[in-house]
């Protein structure tokens, strides 16, 4: 059962979490859905299983809208591509 929006306010101010951040971010019940979309997505769950998870009937709003692009490991992706075994960085080569 969904809480009503009154009751999930007082639950977050028991928690000591405010509705809204200092960024303008809110708590509200997407974000608590965006939390879980990407915690699958971080946990390395297959796209699909992911919108089925959610209960969604598409897959680009579950990965678009439900998944939090800026918690994805995007650097230590490109790292692990074959052709940057061994590769020095810039602040390597100029050491």
């Amino acid at each position: 059962m969904v809480p009503e929006v009154e009751t999930f306010r007082r639950d977050l101010e028991r928690a000591g979490i405010a509705f809204v951040d200092e960024l303008g971010r809110r708590a509200d019940l997407h974000a608590l859905r965006k939390i879980f979309g990407t915690a699958l997505v971080l946990n390395g769950e297959q796209p699909r299983v992911v919108m089925e998870a959610m209960r969604h009937s598409d897959l680009k709003l579950t990965m678009k809208l439900y998944t939090d692009a800026g918690q994805l490991p995007v650097g230590a992706a490109l790292a692990r591509l074959p052709w940057n075994n061994g590769a020095k960085s810039e602040e390597e080569k100029s050491a």
